[in-house]
């Protein structure tokens, strides 16, 4: 884990891509090590999100995020730990994106849900 303001995280994380180390996929045998290609640190942060949003919207959010099960099925124990710690409810199922204009571009990001939180209200007003 890491902690620090965010520009010196992104800091942090950019230095950490600027490494390269050499690597031998084992194709290569007969190379000495420093004749080895290199290869750069594989940095993938773990981020948790809150998104918060007006309660009747929930589709329309559901259909922007798309957001899936875990990337690896060992995982979902976890993701049940993490729910039920943060007192969530499961996911509903996710809608068909039936607005191309809200579609994020993905390409290599998975977001995983991890559960849903009712809003509370005060006396009428939904307090988001």
């Amino acid at each position: 884990m890491a902690r620090g303001i965010a520009p010196r995280l992104n800091q942090w994380e950019n230095d950490l891509l600027a490494k390269y180390f050499p690597y031998n996929d084992g194709r290569m045998p007969k190379l000495q090590p420093d004749q080895f290609p290199m290869l750069q640190l594989g940095v993938r942060p773990i981020r948790f999100y809150e998104i918060a949003f007006p309660e009747p919207c929930l589709n329309d959010v559901l259909q922007t995020i798309q957001p899936s099960q875990s990337w690896n099925p060992a995982y979902n124990k976890y993701i049940a730990v993490i729910r039920k710690l943060m007192r969530l409810e499961k996911m509903p199922a996710i809608p068909p994106i039936d607005d191309k204009a809200n579609f994020l571009n993905r390409l290599y990001v998975e977001a995983c849900a991890i559960g849903l939180k009712k809003d509370n209200y005060d006396r009428g007003p939904e307090l988001i």
